[in-house]
């Protein structure tokens, strides 16, 4: 039997690499919309963020090391960095 990769959850380090975090995926929320940009359009009110630090990442990450590879916690990093920076420049055009 095969198992298939969204199963397991594991990537090799080329698809890690190559994994676009910044692909419009579908979102789980409440809003209504099942994806991010469209859920922050429909949000009529005007929203305000701390700025995101490098702190802030770490304890989000905080306790992943010895579970996850290094590969894995970068590219998430990566992930949160990146998708704050898009946000925020959404949210405040």
């Amino acid at each position: 039997m095969t198992v298939k990769k969204y199963e397991t959850g594991l990537y090799d380090e080329s698809e890690l690499a190559s994994f676009n975090i910044m692909e419009d995926r579908p979102v789980n929320n409440f809003i209504g919309e099942k994806r991010l940009e469209a859920n922050l359009r429909a949000i009529d009110a005007k929203l305000e963020f701390n700025e995101l630090k490098e702190l802030d990442i770490d304890r989000i990450l905080e306790g992943l090391s010895g579970i996850l590879p290094y590969s894995y916690l970068m590219k998430i990093r990566d992930i949160i960095w990146r998708r704050w920076q898009n946000v925020a420049q959404f949210r405040f055009m």
